[in-house]
């Protein structure tokens, strides 16, 4: 018995059998194959995610450390003025300390 198969063509019924074997088997043949990648591309995933978080955390740390460093040489930043009016402050103590108001 003719029939049209999928691209126009004739097909017999024993045509469309073995195609449809076949599939099948092909099916069977490349199931563990679609497992494996799916696993595979999960662990790569996985990999990936965890080296950029590493990366990121040690770029944080760097940079948290390099700023400590700048503000530790530089003494602060905060400038003459507030070290003079702190060395001002440590000095009228002094001063009070030595003379008390009987």
């Amino acid at each position: 018995m003719k029939i049209k198969g999928k691209r126009g063509r004739e097909e017999t019924q024993g045509d469309r059998k073995k195609s449809v074997k076949k599939i099948k088997e092909y099916e069977e043949a490349t199931k563990y194959y679609n497992y494996i990648v799916v696993e595979v591309v999960e662990v790569v995933v996985v990999v990936v995610v965890v080296v950029v978080v590493v990366v990121v955390v040690v770029v944080v740390v760097v940079v948290v450390l390099a700023v400590a460093l700048v503000v530790i040489v530089v003494g602060g930043g905060g400038g003459g003025e507030r070290s003079e009016r702190h060395e001002l402050n440590q000095n009228n103590h002094a001063k009070a300390v030595q003379n008390p108001i009987a």
